[in-house]
Order: structure tokens, then C-alpha cells, then sequence
């Protein structure tokens, strides 16, 4: 079971010696809106993992530890928005204390105290995109529509508002469910991530929208038009 209460959990731990075959575990719950159209939020919020040992010794550019709030197997973004503001979001772990008595049936050993806070953890911080879920998933319909009469599977559409810059939706197809890196491991698990890095001909994790490199096209005629107002060529 995935979805039990905390009280259960405890129980469970504490008479895990009396429970042969019952394991408790916590496990990160991560969860991505898939839309109509196939993962359209999944390029711009991107995907977690476990830390690495290399990223989690990392320094930052002023030479300090860049994760000194975090353990070694604390799960952190890997793309996205998840890895860009994963600091921000992440906060700080808290600290809980038990006494365990060894057992030679259960490794985790039967616990003799009740759980007792430590150090409460904190809570990260929340970020407010200008990305409009609802119109995002339209967008995604229309140009996964469109890439069908197109006859292909790659491209993509972004939507500004060009009196702020605000982007509106940012859609790169294709796309991928990124609630996979956070399932329970399996066989299945591991083959569909896999198959995500295999994928080399139309890879679904490549966002086209910020990681292409395209002609300007006709939008590049505002610049050289306005350089030759500014200048006086033109009139």
C-alpha cells in the first residue's frame, strides 16, 4: 500500500518484528497534471530524482557547500523548474528520534520509544509561474494537432505576452511523464526510463522550445527594421 496514514506507518515500524514479510518505508510523492494533451507541464516543471554523490558534493560559485541542507539520499530536480529553483523549493530536513531495539527478524530492528521531534523540518518556498495551466493545455492540443497533419512528432509552440514578456504556455512535443522518476522501483520503471534515453531519433525528454537552436525567421525583421529607423535608412 502506498497511500497509509502516518499512525499506520508508526504501528507497523514498531512491530515490524512481529510482521515477517511487512516492510515500511517512506517514498516521495511527486505528481505532474498530464492534460488532454500528452504532459504538456512536463519540459517546464521537469522531472526529480535521487541526489547524485557528485551533485551532492558540489560547491557553489562562492566556494561553499551548494547542499549543505540536504542528505545523501534526498531527492532533488534534475530539469526544469524542479532543478532550477530546487533550493528554494526544497527547505530544510527535520530530525526525528527513537529508540530501536536490534532484532534478528527485521533488519530495521522493533522500536522501544515512541518517535520524538528533534528538530522540526521547514517547509520550502512556493513559486507562482505566469504559465496558465488550462491555456498551456490547449496550446499543446493545438499544435499536437497540428503536427499530425504535419506528419511528424517534433515541435513546438511558446505563447508571450509582448507587453511584459510573460510567457503564457511553453509547449515541446514530444513530451513524457515525469511521475515515473518518482514511482515505486520496478522492472517497468526501469525499462520506460530507459526507453527514455534510447529514444535518440525523438526524444521525449529534449525541450525543443529552450534547447533548439532555430533561424530567427521573419520575427528578426522588427530588429533590422527598427536599426534602420534608429540610423535613419529608413524613413
Amino acid at each position: 500500500s502506498t497511500d497509509i496514514v502516518l499512525d499506520t506507518y508508526y504501528v507497523v515500524r514498531s512491530f515490524a518484528d512481529q510482521l515477517p514479510g511487512v516492510y515500511a518505508g517512506d517514498s516521495l510523492s511527486h505528481r505532474v497534471y498530464r492534460g488532454k494533451a500528452p504532459w504538456p507541464l512536463a519540459h517546464i516543471l521537469g522531472y526529480v530524482d535521487a541526489i547524485s554523490p557528485q551533485q551532492w558534493s558540489l560547491d557553489n560559485q562562492e566556494g561553499q557547500w551548494a547542499y549543505q541542507r540536504y542528505n545523501p539520499t534526498d531527492i532533488v530536480g534534475r530539469t526544469g523548474i524542479e532543478s532550477l529553483f530546487d533550493h528554494q523549493l526544497h527547505g530544510i530536513n527535520g530530525i526525528q528520534a527513537s529508540q530501536i531495539k536490534p532484532s534478528p527478524t527485521n533488519p530495521q530492528g522493533s522500536q522501544i520509544t515512541p518517535w520524538k521531534m528533534v528538530k522540526p523540518a521547514i517547509a520550502g518556498d512556493g513559486i507562482r509561474l505566469t504559465i496558465d495551466s488550462r491555456f498551456e493545455n490547449e496550446v499543446a492540443q493545438d499544435l499536437e494537432a497540428a503536427l499530425q497533419k504535419l506528419g511528424t512528432t517534433q515541435g513546438s509552440a511558446v505563447v508571450m505576452n509582448p507587453s511584459n514578456g510573460q510567457v503564457l504556455a511553453m509547449v515541446s512535443l514530444p513530451s513524457y511523464n515525469p511521475n515515473i522518476f518518482t514511482s515505486a522501483p520496478s522492472r517497468r520503471r526501469s525499462r520506460r526510463i530507459a526507453a527514455f534515453y534510447r529514444n535518440t531519433s525523438n526524444p521525449p525528454l529534449f525541450d525543443i522550445s529552450t534547447g533548439d537552436e532555430m533561424p530567427p525567421g521573419s520575427i528578426y525583421k522588427v530588429i533590422t527594421a527598427t536599426a534602420g529607423l534608429a540610423s535613419r535608412v529608413l524613413t
